[in-house]
């Protein structure tokens, strides 16, 4: 029985992280529906209070560098650590992620990462209003704990 459950969480596993791709590589259809103050710009970011070990079941193409890194930046902005946001984001991913404001900041949970040589996205979700978040990283700025590796961060809805 625990054979089969572990294989229904893996396929459910890949099939949330191929819906998000999709939804991504096609340009974000769903993400184009968001309400007009919702957008995020494309140089912020965002992480959730998920452990490591939980984090990295969800990684596809194992980005775990820039998830962790990502995670971070989240665990970052829902303490309100304002040192350390300004220091792991671009200044228009900061920008996009204040546009998004404070509320239910510490309920995001990242279901996705996946990524190729030189970026990832790690996606979030919020446990209390079903948003969508997706964070872009730059791989080897991640890789070198270097600062501004969060590149761009969208919301949806």
């Amino acid at each position: 029985m625990s054979a089969i459950i572990d294989h229904h969480r893996s396929v459910v596993r890949r099939t949330v992280v191929s819906t998000v791709a999709a939804v991504i590589a096609l340009g974000g259809g769903l993400l184009a529906t968001q309400p007009a103050g919702a957008a995020v710009s494309q140089q912020s970011s965002e992480a959730s209070s998920t452990s490591a070990s939980e984090a990295d079941v969800h990684s596809v193409g194992h980005p775990k560098a820039a998830a962790k890194y990502a995670d971070e930046f989240i665990s970052a902005w829902a303490a309100d650590a304002r040192d350390d946001l300004n220091k792991r984001a671009t200044p228009s991913a900061l920008e996009a992620l204040n546009e998004h404001g404070r509320a239910n900041v510490k309920e995001w949970k990242r279901i996705a990462a996946d990524g190729d040589a030189e970026k990832s996205t790690v996606v979030y979700s919020n446990r209390v209003t079903g948003a969508l978040l997706v964070v872009h990283v730059d791989n080897r700025a991640a890789d070198d704990k270097a600062d501004h590796a969060v590149r761009s961060v969208r919301l949806t809805r």
